[in-house]
């Protein structure tokens, strides 16, 4: 089965676990902060959560990427996300994508560079949960 893994488990990451899921794709996630670790477990259920960083190699292994066929970068900074995809694709070779959520734009051009594609994850509805549409 084709792996994900998915860096943030904020509401992008969430909703982008919740479709690859019902898509039959075994994800992971990657996060930073142990109270979004147990929300998503919480709300998602069946997927492998990681606490780390999506900059660090070591963490980024220990999530699983040697063994994931997709990146998704989906923190809220842009920095982070950059990195994040860089070394999926020149360290890991893992293909990749970065949700757009950042607040620094400067990095967009830089970040194709890297060979990312972005994806804009779009509100379905305005409920307080934060429904996102996501297409694999």
């Amino acid at each position: 089965m084709a792996a994900l893994l998915i860096v943030g488990a904020g509401k992008s990451g969430t909703a982008i676990g919740r479709g690859a899921l019902e898509a039959g794709i075994d994800v992971r996630i990657l996060e930073s902060r142990p109270d979004h670790i147990q929300e998503v477990e919480t709300q998602l259920g069946k997927v492998v959560t990681t606490l780390g960083s999506g900059i660090d190699p070591i963490d980024l292994e220990r999530a699983g990427i040697r063994t994931c066929r997709w990146l998704i970068a989906a923190t809220g900074s842009d920095e982070v996300n950059l990195v994040s995809a860089t070394l999926a694709k020149f360290e890991f070779r893992a293909r990749n994508r970065w949700i757009s959520g950042g607040e620094n734009r400067s990095t967009i051009k830089d970040f194709y560079g890297a060979g990312a594609k972005t994806v804009r994850a779009t509100r379905r509805s305005s409920s307080p949960t934060g429904n996102h549409r996501c297409s694999w």
